[in-house]
């Protein structure tokens, strides 16, 4: 269970980092 609230945790980080960086691109 830790693992694969670690994962999620992971995907969400990437996402928002991701996110941030398309919009400070735009």
């Amino acid at each position: 269970m830790a693992d694969k609230k670690n994962i999620i945790s992971m995907i969400n980080k990437k996402s928002y980092y991701f996110r941030w960086q398309i919009r400070n691109f735009s």
